[in-house]
């Protein structure tokens, strides 16, 4: 419903949904530009980490632009023995700088994997073959975040924002529909039904409407999109997509605040390979897979932003100094086991806004908003700060 209305359209079609929700705006990079932003994105990994990557960039490990004959896509591949090769079609946009974070994440992974381990160990397991990547695109979009936040206009946040819901959309949600899809038809096989292009287009119709609900038509041609995702012809790769994004998110989120026994975890999770289950290499970066507070948490971050937001753009023009009161539901303890989460909006007799917000919800007025927030307060100082949020001032304040 939020895309609908930012859209602007009576019916939203599915063809609708990989529309931008901002305004369109150009940002475009050089390749030696985003490689300067990848390196000093990942910067909280250390300079160890920095500066092999550096080395990839700069001895042959990536094949950059299209070329006549090319296919396309992007990956990283290689072989044991061998030091791993990403494979590009860079074009300039922000996306492409997003892709090689992406596939140096993979590329980084294999390398640590295959210098620490014997042949028979040096290959990760599928469950885990996200997880890398992700995580060095969470690092990306923190940085990029944190490079816009003083702008005097919104574009370059909101264009950031407008990525982030896509990540969530085509990483965790998409992708956990995918897998639906795919178990449902081995458990057809396992009954007995004989799999037919018409069952599983109507499979996979039924579950499009399940996920996308009654605000999105569903259009006949949708019931045939399974038939275009290679991923289905690798046995039961998609769900770890979801799973791998989660485990990242919180990595991630370990990494950024400093926390050295995350940091360290990650990279014997990155030596690991397959000498380790899956699950016990996340335990080293203190992420327990056998909870379902990791996925949940990374939902509950997604669903707290869209709820916030969609609150937001229907007060846009009318909060002025109507009193205005805006209950988030609970966000829950996600990597910082900060417990509730609320946010109130109250106004007061000198017409400012006070505010008791976690830290989640501050980091999504920092996106949203027209100013900065002073991230002294996110150190457990009994600190307060001043943001603006459309052009409206509020004091924050923590509460003990």
């Amino acid at each position: 419903s939020l895309r609908k209305k930012t859209l602007g359209v009576d019916e939203l079609h599915f063809y609708d949904i990989y529309a931008p929700m901002v305004a369109d705006y150009e940002w475009k990079v050089t390749y030696d530009e985003a490689r300067q932003m990848v390196l000093e994105a990942l910067a909280p990994m250390g300079e160890e980490y920095v500066a092999k990557v550096k080395e990839g960039f700069e001895t042959g490990w990536v094949d950059v632009y299209e070329n006549k004959g090319k296919r396309t896509g992007a990956f990283s591949w290689g072989a044991y023995g061998t030091h791993p090769y990403v494979f590009l079609n860079f074009s300039g946009t922000l996306d492409d700088v997003f892709t090689i974070i992406h596939e140096m994440g993979h590329a980084m992974h294999t390398y640590y994997s295959n210098s620490n381990q014997p042949y028979i160990y040096a290959g990760y397991k599928i469950f885990v073959a996200e997880v890398a990547s992700t995580c060095n695109e969470a690092l990306l979009m923190n940085y990029l975040l944190e490079s816009c936040k003083n702008d005097k206009d919104n574009k370059r946040r909101k264009y950031l924002l407008n990525h982030y819901f896509e990540q969530f959309k085509g990483t965790l949600f998409r992708q956990t529909m995918f897998a639906e899809f795919e178990m449902t038809a081995h458990k057809m096989v396992e009954e007995g039904n004989v799999l037919t292009a018409d069952n599983l287009c109507d499979v996979y119709r039924k579950l499009n409407e399940k996920y996308f609900g009654s605000e999105c038509v569903i259009d006949d041609e949708i019931a045939y999109e399974w038939a275009r995702i290679p991923h289905f012809y690798t046995p039961f790769y998609v769900y770890q997509y979801a799973t791998g994004y989660s485990a990242a998110i919180a990595i991630a989120a370990g990494i950024l605040k400093g926390d050295k026994a995350v940091k360290e975890g990650y990279k014997k999770f990155l030596s690991g390979g397959s000498s380790l289950h899956p699950i016990d290499l996340l335990k080293l970066c203190r992420i327990d897979m056998e909870k379902r507070e990791v996925v949940q948490s990374a939902l509950n971050v997604f669903n707290g932003l869209l709820d916030f937001v969609s609150k937001y753009e229907s007060q846009r023009g009318h909060i002025g100094n109507n009193l205005l009161s805006i209950i988030i539901a609970r966000i829950g303890a996600c990597t910082h086991n900060t417990g509730n989460a609320g946010l109130v909006l109250a106004e007061s007799m000198s017409n400012s806004k006070h505010i008791c917000i976690d830290f989640y919800l501050s980091l999504y007025l920092e996106m949203l908003g027209n100013g900065a927030v002073d991230h002294s307060y996110f150190i457990g100082k009994s600190a307060s700060c001043t943001i603006k949020v459309y052009g409206i001032q509020f004091t924050c304040f923590q509460l003990r």
